[in-house]
């Protein structure tokens, strides 16, 4: 969960960097399995996908959609 400014701030960067890595990944790569490649996806597609949810509910509590978080 994120607390506060730099913890946004970080994750934010992390989406980016992620999604970058995920576009390579995306693109088929000479000598790395079909199987592997399709892993590596996923697990990049979860660690995004995390990670903007995250970014969303601290946006939601940041402007008062929410007013306290568990």
């Amino acid at each position: 969960m994120i607390t506060n400014e730099k913890q946004y701030r970080s994750a934010r960067s992390t989406i980016d960097r992620l999604s970058g890595e995920l576009a390579k990944a995306s693109v088929a790569q000479d000598g790395v399995h079909p199987a592997l490649r399709k892993a590596q996806i996923a697990g990049l597609k979860s660690q995004i996908d995390e990670l903007v949810e995250s970014t969303a509910r601290y946006d939601d509590l940041r402007s008062g959609k929410v007013t306290t978080f568990t």
